[in-house]
């Protein structure tokens, strides 16, 4: 069977569960609320499985992925989205080792020059895209990053972690608490 048949199958399997009836016979949905005011920014590697690795459940927090899981751009609408519409106020930031970003960093040259040999100008999407060279280094400059942008509300909670793919282990870097004394 193709791989996007099994897809396929497997969203049909899931749609027969997603729908469930309350107490009172109401049609409702696994994913009708946030169970926990979280958000977690980490890498798209598909080793890092935050839900997994933190032991959350479906509807338990926002995730957000980018390469790298850098703090940047490119994560700062959803952040805000997060924040704002979701109430999250944990923010748990995850990095992890041999991540592509620490290989793409040395060719990020190399393939901008590629794709503009093709017409394709990449140049400002990658702009504020940082490779990560020190896992615990990045997670460090990324809290801070986040805390001194000034869209995130002071009564956001951050915290840095580093995950190492091979172990397991997730290791606490750093914490910067909530500035209101409302931590959740």
């Amino acid at each position: 069977m193709p791989l996007i048949d099994q897809l396929k199958d497997n969203a049909a399997k899931w749609k027969a569960d997603f729908q469930q009836l309350d107490k009172e016979g109401k049609l409702v949905t696994k994913l009708a609320t946030m169970n926990k005011p979280i958000v977690v920014l980490c890498c798209m590697d598909h080793r890092v499985i935050p839900e997994k690795i933190l032991g959350l459940g479906v509807g338990d927090a926002e995730v957000i992925r980018n390469g790298g899981g850098r703090v940047n751009k490119s994560l700062l609408p959803s952040f805000v989205i997060t924040q704002d519409l979701c109430q999250c106020k944990l923010a748990v930031i995850i990095h992890h080792n041999d991540c592509g970003s620490c290989h793409l960093g040395q060719q990020k040259h190399k393939i901008l020059q590629e794709y503009k040999a093709k017409g394709v100008d990449l140049s400002s999407a990658f702009a504020d895209w940082e490779p990560i060279t020190d896992v615990k280094g990045s997670v460090l400059e990324d809290v801070k990053k986040l805390r001194d942008l000034p869209m995130v509300r002071d009564d956001v909670d951050i915290y840095g972690f580093a995950y190492d793919v091979n172990t397991g282990e997730l290791e606490e870097v750093t914490h910067d608490p909530a500035k209101t004394g409302n931590q959740p």
